[in-house]
């Protein structure tokens, strides 16, 4: 009952389960079971040196960035040598927005264990997140000289294009959500509805798996022109969203983004633009930036999808002037983004060598 290493893992893996679980009740049990095996890690290793885990629970269970950087920054000045206490502060940092800090953090977590794959995976998308393509390179090279067979591949496919715009040649290895992601960009839509179906039907699919899945099937019907399905699917997407309003949360809640995209999907596009600037200002510009950019990229394209170019475009403007991950080659090929092909501001933001430099 006193091991400290011993509650400090459980932490981290009740976290690893609330983030990559299925289904949502379980998820938050998980992440309040990572706040209490974080918090008795605090007490068993005082002094700071027990203050990690906690704030990786803040970064990444509960998207709280400003109690976060404190408790990374007590853990890395009591075990300055210890990888995963400078892990723990690059996430922080990161949640900010600084993430010439964190790639700082993250590159020393390396040094100290250089063989940890989640270390690299993050600097390889901490770098194209930066648009700093040799850096990016470089750590591709490094991670895949790292991962073993059976890894996750799709973090240096996902920052390749990214940065260039370039589909992957193989989907072999992938989940079949990220199948159904690729096949997407690479426009090919009778493979992708394919697989949403074969995702669908999986045992393990959770109520969220299946709204995203539903509201991508619905897209994949409007370019197929199966308008009376695609109708159908928009349906299914609002029941789903609607009755998972009643869900716990833990953290920034989620809800008005299910809602946001079922009514863009059913012609209810005022109700989804109201929702969707509820959805922004649910994040701090300051203290949760970087979710704050990515709901802001989700909200550029439920503004796309339901005709509102123009604040489409101008929100785009803003995200490519920051690390968002929303870069030029990725608008290009996206097919999220056709139906702004023909607008003069979408044009100009692609044409504009700022929105492609480094960051």
């Amino acid at each position: 009952p006193d091991y400290a290493s011993a509650a400090r893992l459980l932490a981290q893996s009740h976290l690893r389960v609330a983030v990559l679980g299925r289904d949502q009740e379980s998820r938050v049990l998980h992440a309040r079971e990572s706040k209490r095996w974080g918090e008795l890690t605090q007490k068993l290793m005082p002094g700071g040196a027990g203050d990690g885990v906690l704030s990786n629970y803040y970064s990444i269970g509960e998207a709280d960035c400003v109690r976060a950087l404190p408790l990374a920054e007590n853990a890395v000045r009591a075990l300055p040598n210890d990888a995963e206490s400078h892990h723990y502060l690059a996430l922080a940092l990161l949640g900010f927005g600084r993430l010439d800090e964190a790639i700082t953090q993250i590159k020393r977590a390396i040094e100290l264990e250089p063989r940890n794959l989640n270390y690299h995976r993050n600097l390889v998308n901490f770098c194209s997140y930066l648009r700093r393509a040799p850096e990016c390179r470089a750590a591709v090279e490094t991670y895949y000289s790292v991962r073993q067979p059976g890894d996750n591949r799709d973090t240096p496919i996902l920052a390749n294009f990214r940065l260039s715009g370039e589909l992957p040649k193989s989907l072999d290895d992938m989940t079949p959500f990220q199948r159904v992601g690729w096949l997407w960009r690479s426009r090919r839509f009778e493979e992708t509805l394919v697989a949403i179906e074969e995702a669908l039907a999986s045992p393990e699919v959770g109520d969220l798996d299946r709204l995203e899945l539903l509201g991508q099937k619905c897209e994949v019907l409007k370019r197929l022109t199966r308008d009376s399905e695609a109708g159908a699917a928009a349906r299914a997407t609002l029941v789903l969203a609607e009755k998972l309003q009643a869900i716990p949360e833990i953290g920034p809640t989620e809800k008005p983004r299910w809602l946001a995209l079922a009514y863009s999907r059913t012609g209810r596009v005022d109700d989804a633009v109201t929702l969707t600037r509820r959805f922004i200002e649910g994040m701090s510009p300051v203290n949760q930036a970087l979710w704050r950019w990515r709901r802001e990229v989700i909200a550029a394209e439920i503004y796309a999808s339901v005709g509102r170019r123009q604040e489409c475009c101008e929100l785009l403007a803003k995200m490519l002037r920051t690390p968002s991950a929303l870069t030029v080659p990725m608008l290009k090929v996206d097919p999220t983004w056709d139906n702004l092909r023909e607008e003069a501001g979408f044009k100009a933001l692609l044409a504009d060598p700022k929105n492609s430099a480094e960051l």
